[in-house]
């Protein structure tokens, strides 16, 4: 019983790292641990995360939970470890308007280069109007490019995403993951899904 409480606490190199990048106690961090550590696995998969989110969520596109998994794994080392999968909810549950916009734009900003191109915002938009098919203020890419893109350069960069958004609060919501995101991480702490096996010939 020693063995396994001993086992079940946070290191102290993680928890000296999660002091200074998330906003969490550390009786919350080691809540948050446990939690995560249901799963029976220290880490999450690119497998496993696209797979279970796609039986968890009614959102089956295999490439846009790709790409939330390339925004997580923030050290490409193709798995979401603890700190990894709590710095993310800190982050997304935070009140901090500019924090919250930060991280909008680092999940739009897939290919890392510092600026949104139209590709980039027309994937999101895209996938967040089927992900909200019903209910959802539909707003188009060409809409947010002629509020957001204030320079005319053809694509936004993060000064210009940050001062428009605070300005058109409206348009947050067509490009905010923040929901679906925090939903998958907390839906992954449960013990993964059993993967289907395909049915043998005899």
């Amino acid at each position: 019983m020693g063995h396994s409480h001993s086992k079940s606490q946070v290191p102290e190199e993680i928890l000296g790292e999660l002091h200074g990048r998330t906003t969490y106690t550390d009786e919350q961090i080691q809540k948050w641990y446990n939690v995560f550590l249901k799963r029976g696995s220290e880490v999450i998969t690119r497998e496993d995360f696209i797979f279970e989110n796609l039986g968890f969520t009614r959102f089956a596109d295999e490439a846009f939970w790709g790409n939330i998994f390339d925004i997580l794994d923030e050290n490409h080392s193709g798995t979401i470890n603890f700190s990894e999968w709590v710095v993310t909810l800190s982050s997304l549950s935070t009140s901090h308007i500019d924090k919250k916009l930060d991280w909008i734009f680092d999940s739009i900003d897939i290919n890392k280069d510092g600026f949104l191109s139209i590709e980039e915002v027309e994937k999101v938009v895209n996938s967040l109007n089927r992900f909200y098919s019903v209910g959802h203020a539909k707003v188009s890419t060409q809409e947010i490019f002629a509020t957001l893109d204030t320079h005319k350069t053809g694509k936004i960069m993060r000064q210009e995403f940050q001062e428009g958004l605070s300005k058109n609060i409206h348009l947050i919501k067509s490009l905010d993951l923040s929901y679906i995101v925090s939903e998958s991480l907390k839906h992954l702490t449960h013990p993964p899904l059993p993967k289907l096996q395909p049915p043998t010939t005899s």
